[in-house]
């Protein structure tokens, strides 16, 4: 019986089956006339619930670590999305909330400007149509954050940056329609 036990425990854990030999020593245990052999069996026993025990918990970390793996790919899979999702900000001139102006509210719609504000409500900078735009009703853009695609200049009519836009994109309609593709 010691040759078996030694023979198991140069297994691998996974490959390790003390079945048979817990069977024996259990015999041997409940046999009133095993005498020496009845004690040694006791202490395998022990031995061998050591091993088992070694094997649970080995079969305990190998699926903490496929569940970690798990966990970090998700992970990585959830964070490339959100890459996927921000806005190329490098493109816009300018990015805000678009209102529209008191002061130029009166202009001919040649001349139209408008407000560009932070977060905070705090003026950025003025914002004037140009080419296709120019002609373009943009009422549904007021209170939008937007990014404007056109060239920046000094205002000489104001302490304000102008920025002259070709190109309005409402970000917030962007950024959900990002997730809506989820």
């Amino acid at each position: 019986m010691i040759y078996k036990d030694l023979d198991e425990k140069i297994k691998p854990l996974e490959e390790q089956d003390y079945t048979k030999i817990k069977a024996e020593a259990e015999a041997l245990i409940a046999d009133a006339n095993s005498g020496d052999a009845g004690d040694y069996a006791k202490y395998l026993l022990k031995d061998i619930q050591r091993c088992e025990v070694a094997k649970e918990a080995q079969d305990i970390v190998e699926g903490q670590k496929t569940e970690l793996q798990q966990a970090i790919t998700e992970a990585e899979k959830e964070h490339q999305e959100k890459l996927q999702n921000i806005p190329d900000i490098g493109k816009y001139a300018i990015m805000g909330t678009l209102k529209q102006s008191v002061i130029y509210e009166d202009q001919p719609t040649a001349e139209k400007r408008f407000l560009i504000v932070d977060d905070g409500n705090i003026p950025i900078c003025y914002a004037e149509p140009v080419g296709e735009m120019a002609d373009a009703n943009l009422t549904e853009y007021y209170g939008q954050k937007v990014g404007l695609i056109g060239q920046i200049s000094a205002d000489n009519q104001s302490h304000l940056a102008l920025v002259r836009f070709e190109k309005i994109e409402k970000l917030e309609a962007a950024a959900a329609e990002n997730t809506e593709k989820k």
